[in-house]
């Protein structure tokens, strides 16, 4: 490939990249967040802290003291939380890895069915 061709190539990118190629922005989004959250999930075990569930999609960061609708609020979002978290060193103290079932029956019965048995 010439230096013309590579030239031309390279400017076309550009050009794509000033002028909104939503593909390009939106697979680069992402790959961004999916590694945003497997860094925050790796940071805190990277399993399920009460089952022990490993699978990436089952797996969310849940807050401690179950004050996390509020933080989110505040945060605008999940996002905002992960990148907040990794800022911050990964605080262990108020934060700790569930998967979806286990955070979802301990937001609404207190705790998760795991620990009950």
């Amino acid at each position: 490939m010439s230096s013309e061709e590579k030239s031309k190539i390279l400017e076309t990118k550009r050009n794509n990249y000033r002028h909104g190629d939503k593909t390009y922005h939106a697979a680069r989004t992402k790959r961004y967040r999916v590694k945003l959250k497997m860094d925050v999930i790796k940071a805190y075990g990277g399993c399920c802290s009460c089952c022990e569930e490993d699978h990436p999609d089952f797996l969310t960061v849940d807050h401690v003291k179950n004050d996390g609708n509020v933080h989110r609020r505040t945060l605008k979002g999940t996002q905002n939380l992960y990148r907040m978290l990794r800022d911050a060193g990964y605080p262990k103290d108020d934060y700790t890895v569930l998967c979806f079932n286990c955070n979802i029956a301990r937001s609404l019965f207190g705790t998760c069915p795991h620990q009950r048995t």
